[in-house]
C-alpha cells in the first residue's frame, strides 16, 4: 500500500499527540491533586443535623465494626425540604448510614421559623435491631449533633425483654395458628405483656407480597423503669382529633415492638383481617 506524504505526516502527528497525552497523564498520576483547588461554601447550609446511631447495650456506633447499615427514611409533611449533608435529596427519601453516622440538612432556600417550622421524622431501621424514629421541628438556623439508641434484639440492654416464637406458619399470607407470646414478669411490679396474633389474619411485607412458610415472631418489651430502655423509645407520638394533628405528652407504661419474618426473611409490615 502506497502512502502519500500528507497521510504519513498526519499519522506521525497523531502518534506524537498520544505520546504527549500519556506523558501528561503519567505526570498527573504522581500527584493527582496538583493544580486542583476545591472550594466548599458551607455557609449555604443554614440548618444541619449530625446523627449517630448506637447500640443501646454496647454504646458502639452501629456499622462501625459489625458491617451493619442503618437504613434511614424521611417522612412527614416537610420531607421535600430535607437533604443529605452534601445537599442532595433522594427522590425516595431513603438514605444509609456510614459507620453508624448520618448527616442531613434543610434546603438552604427554606427559612425555618417559629411561624413556619420545618417538620419531618427520621425513621431508622437496621437488620437485627428494633426500629426507632426521631421527630424534628426545625424553627431556626442551627447545627446540632444527636445520638439515637437502637435495641439489638439478640443483645438487649437492661430493661428490655425479648421473647421469640417460631411455631407460627403462614400459607399465602394467612396465619394458620394462633401465636401467643408473653414477656417475663417485671421484678418490681410482676406485670407482664402479652402479644396474640390470631389465626386467619393476613401478613404482607411493605411491597404487599404475602408471607409464606415458618414464621419467626419477636416480641420486644421496653420498660419505663430503666435508663437504657427509656433512651431507646421511639419519638414522634401524635394524636389526631377531628383531623387536627397535635403532639402530646404522656406517661408511658412501657413500649412494645413486634417483628415477624417468614422463611424467606420477608418482614411483615401489613396486617389484614
Amino acid at each position: 500500500m502506497k502512502l502519500h506524504k500528507f497521510h504519513i505526516l498526519r499519522i506521525t502527528l497523531r502518534i506524537l499527540i498520544v505520546i504527549a497525552i500519556i506523558g501528561v497523564s503519567c505526570k498527573k498520576l504522581d500527584n493527582p491533586t496538583e493544580g486542583i483547588k476545591l472550594i466548599v461554601n458551607y455557609d449555604l447550609i443554614k440548618a444541619s443535623f449530625s446523627i449517630k446511631f448506637i447500640n443501646a447495650k454496647t454504646s458502639e456506633p452501629i456499622g462501625l465494626s459489625d458491617g451493619k447499615i442503618v437504613e434511614i427514611t424521611i417522612t412527614g409533611q416537610d420531607k421535600d425540604k430535607v437533604l443529605d449533608v452534601t445537599g442532595v435529596k433522594n427522590s425516595y427519601y431513603k438514605y444509609e448510614s456510614a459507620g453508624g453516622f448520618f448527616g442531613l440538612s434543610i434546603d438552604p432556600n427554606v427559612q425555618p421559623s417559629e411561624a413556619n417550622p420545618v417538620e419531618f421524622t427520621v425513621v431508622a431501621e437496621a437488620n437485627g435491631f428494633v426500629n426507632n424514629s426521631i421527630p424534628f421541628s426545625v424553627k431556626s438556623e442551627q447545627h446540632l449533633s444527636l445520638v439515637v439508641q437502637m435495641v439489638e434484639i439478640n443483645n438487649p440492654p437492661e430493661g428490655v425483654d425479648v421473647v421469640s416464637d417460631n411455631t407460627g406458619n403462614a400459607n399465602n399470607g394467612v396465619v394458620s395458628n394462633d401465636i401467643v407470646l408473653t414477656t417475663d414478669p417485671v421484678s418490681t411490679t410482676f406485670s407482664t405483656s402479652t402479644l396474640t396474633i390470631p389465626k386467619d389474619v393476613v401478613l404482607k411485607d411493605a411491597s404487599g407480597t404475602k408471607l409464606n412458610g415458618t414464621l419467626t415472631t419477636s416480641f420486644i418489651y421496653l420498660s419505663n423503669r430503666h435508663d437504657e430502655s427509656l433512651a431507646s423509645f421511639p419519638g414522634g407520638l401524635i394524636t389526631n382529633i377531628n383531623t387536627v394533628t397535635n403532639p402530646v405528652l404522656f406517661y408511658s407504661a412501657g413500649y412494645a415492638a413486634i417483628e415477624i419474618k417468614d422463611a424467606s426473611g420477608r418482614k411483615a409490615k401489613i396486617i389484614e383481617g
